[in-house]
Parts: structure tokens; sequence; C-alpha cells
């Protein structure tokens, strides 16, 4: 009998699978209750900061740049500590947080097309509402650098990577490691069913959560609060399914990037004529 038979400690390799390119890695121990908690972390924190600003009346440019560097480093912060102590201790190798060249392209062509298909959505949505959604980029508005800061670079680079990091990194891969460790059979291998059916809960799941955390920025107006929560999660659906495709964020991460900079420019536009 050979060493790599009688050895336990020796790994066994995955069977690949052209459906299925992600599976928990044996050294992630963390699932759902790990990703929600990081949720909750980073939403406390916002909440926190929010209050604080309205409490000392500090509104304006400089409250905007604290909450949102804060509330982002937060996301950051709970994705570390979780894959330090639960996890590989790789970002890549816990959450996927990987690219390619082409992922670039692949995010142009997919932000383009999404604005191009919710376009319409949002005009049924009004027409329905009898009145024009609002936008959600307050700092659209602003001039110069805050323009620059908290309109772009907060929206369209810094928001995108971390919003991926955590919804599709940590939410989604939390759902389907799940999903998967209960589904494991007496091989310890999923079943191709499973796999299928973590996937899709993951990418929903996912997506419902992405939108949820959006509509704060809603409140006050039906319209708008529900345009952005059928935009935002489009989105969300689309960006997890590349998120369990590739296994890789990405493809995502790029897709939300075009889509927030072309959306904050037309707003920007708008704002500014």
């Amino acid at each position: 009998m050979s060493a790599a038979q009688t050895d336990p400690a020796t790994p066994v390799a995955a069977p690949s699978s052209r459906r299925a390119p992600y599976a928990p890695d044996p050294r992630v121990r963390w699932g759902l209750p790990a990703a929600l908690l990081a949720v909750v972390a980073v939403a406390a924190v916002w909440i926190a900061l929010v209050a604080i600003v309205d409490a000392v009346a500090a509104g304006g440019d400089i409250a905007s740049l604290i909450v949102w560097v804060v509330t982002y480093a937060a996301v950051i912060v709970a994705a570390v500590v979780v894959t330090k102590t639960r996890g590989s201790g790789s970002l890549r190798t816990d959450y996927g947080l990987a690219f390619r060249w082409y992922d670039v392209f692949i995010g142009l062509g997919t932000g383009v097309g999404l604005l191009i298909v919710t376009a319409p959505i949002s005009a049924v949505i009004e027409t329905l509402y009898g009145q024009k959604a609002q936008s959600n980029d307050q700092a659209a508005s602003s001039s110069g650098i805050w323009l620059v800061v908290n309109g772009f670079v907060a929206v369209a680079v810094v928001a995108p990577f971390c919003e991926e990091l955590l919804l599709r990194g940590l939410v989604l891969r939390g759902i389907r490691n799940s999903i998967l460790r209960r589904s494991a059979g007496a091989a310890g291998e999923p079943t191709r069913g499973a796999r299928r059916t973590a996937a899709i809960v993951a990418v929903l799941g996912s997506a419902l959560l992405f939108a949820a955390l959006h509509l704060h920025e809603g409140i006050g107006s039906p319209v708008t609060l529900t345009n952005l929560g059928v935009v935002t999660f489009c989105l969300g659906v689309v960006n997890g399914v590349y998120a369990a495709r590739t296994g890789r964020l990405g493809p995502g991460i790029w897709t939300h990037v075009f889509f927030n900079l072309i959306t904050t420019t037309l707003l920007t536009v708008r704002a500014h004529s």
C-alpha cells in the first residue's frame, strides 16, 4: 500500500467541474454566519458615523469623505479579520480577489450593457409612479476636488472594490460555503445538483442583500427606492454570476466600476448643466 493511501493527512484534490469552478478550500472554515457578522459590523460603523455627523451638524464634503473612508476601511478590515482568523489568510483564496487582463473589457461591455438594459426598466418604474427618481449620488453636485474625491474616486473606484469584496467575496461565498458543506455526501463531495443550488442561492441572496444595503439612499421617495432596488439587484445578479462562474471578483469589480463611472458622469453633467 502506498504512502498516499496510508497517510490521512495527504490532501485529496477535488474533482474539477466546469460548471462549478469554485469549491471551499479545506483551510477555509468560515461560512454565512461570519459573512453576516462582517456585514453587520460594517453597517454598525456606517450608522455610528452618520449619527455622529448628524449630531455635530458636520454636513458637507468633509463629512462625506470621513464617512465613506472609514466605512470602506471597515469592509477591508472585516475581510482581513475573517480570512486571518477563520480562513487561509489569503484574500485570493478566500474571496477570489484576483484579476486577469481581459476583466477590464468584460467589465466595460457588461457595465454599458447593464445601463442599456436598466434604462427602460427605470423608465417603466417612473411611469408607474408618475414621477422622476431622484439622484442618489449627492457628490455629483459638488465641484472641484470634492467632485473628484467624493464623486468619482469614492463612487467609481473605492465603492466597487469594497462592495464586491463584501457582497460577492464574503456574502456570496459564505452562503455557498455553508450550503456545500451541509450537502457533502459520504465521499465528502457535494452532488452536482447541490453545487448548482448553492450557486443559485448564493448569487440571488448576495444580490438581494446588495440591493437592500442601497435602499437607504431612496428613503422619502418611493420611486427612487424602487428604482434603486431593481437596478442594484440586476447589477448584483450579474456580478454574482461572474463570481460564481469564474471563481474570482475581477470581472464583477470592473463591471461595477464602469457602471458607476458612467452613471456618475451622466449625473454630474446633468447637475452642472
